[in-house]
């Protein structure tokens, strides 16, 4: 992990308020892995903290980030241009853990909303794995809906959902997970999943995990991470062994060992 600037070579809008962001880094494209993220500086955009971002894909020695605009942050990172430099610290973070899955008939991936981000890589890195695999992917809208061609690509059967309904399943994606395993009568034990999305997504999930006895269930959470470093430890969740920290030993963690209130 260090600090480095690098240029955007790509940036563009790709559904409502979802913008893919391209830098090219000799350095972080052979070491980052799925699950792992990079913190940007935007203190010359009067941002006063480092704001966190999953690696969405990397292609050749370009690494690609795929973000939602929800803030100041995020805006001014939208309202960038090609040719701008960026100041990035990473990779950060502990990975996807996809070499332990190999024993499973078959892997899901699951995102909510701009959870998809990191899947594309993980997605990937499985793409030559015998197993049945999933991508089920959900959002509010239809015009936040990021379904990745790549991944069909990749060999995986893609449900989607929307909670207005205007495209895939009406609803949560979880619960259209939780229905399609109860549909196909899938034993959990031939399971096991990788998601990412917000913190009631995964909670949500924790207990399909539970209901279902899925063989194992690896969960990237989308919450607010300050330093990236573990100075601050402003990111600490609670965990069956005491609490741990977003930014060190996550933002990956087995979901069964997760305390929810």
């Amino acid at each position: 992990m260090r600090i480095f600037e690098e240029k955007i070579v790509t940036l563009r809008q790709v559904r409502k308020k979802i913008f893919l962001l391209g830098f090219k880094s000799s350095y972080l494209a052979p070491r980052a892995q799925p699950g792992q993220f990079v913190n940007i500086y935007l203190q010359e955009k009067d941002v006063f903290l480092p704001r966190p971002f999953s690696i969405h894909k990397i292609e050749s020695d370009i690494v690609y980030l795929l973000f939602k605009v929800r803030g100041k942050a995020t805006q001014a990172l939208a309202d960038m241009a090609k040719g701008e430099s960026l100041r990035i610290c990473g990779p950060l973070g502990k990975k996807f853990d996809w070499l332990a899955m190999a024993k499973y008939k078959r892997v899901v991936l699951i995102g909510g909303g701009i959870g998809i981000a990191p899947l594309s890589f993980l997605g990937e890195k499985l793409s030559s794995l015998s197993s049945q695999k999933l991508l089920f992917v959900g959002a509010a809208t239809k015009k936040e809906l990021v379904v990745k061609k790549e991944l069909r690509n990749y060999g995986f059967m893609v449900y989607t959902a929307t909670l207005d309904g205007s495209a895939g399943e009406k609803g949560d994606i979880v619960s259209v997970f939780s229905r399609w395993l109860e549909k196909e009568r899938i034993k959990g034990k031939d399971l096991c999943v990788f998601g990412c999305g917000p913190w009631g997504m995964a909670e949500s999930l924790q207990r399909v995990e539970r209901t279902y006895k899925i063989g194992k269930v690896w969960f990237s959470f989308e919450r607010v991470i300050a330093c990236g470093l573990g100075v601050c430890r402003g990111c600490a969740i609670e965990t069956k062994s005491g609490y741990k920290l977003l930014c060190q030993q996550g933002p990956v963690f087995n979901l069964d060992e997760v305390v929810f209130a």
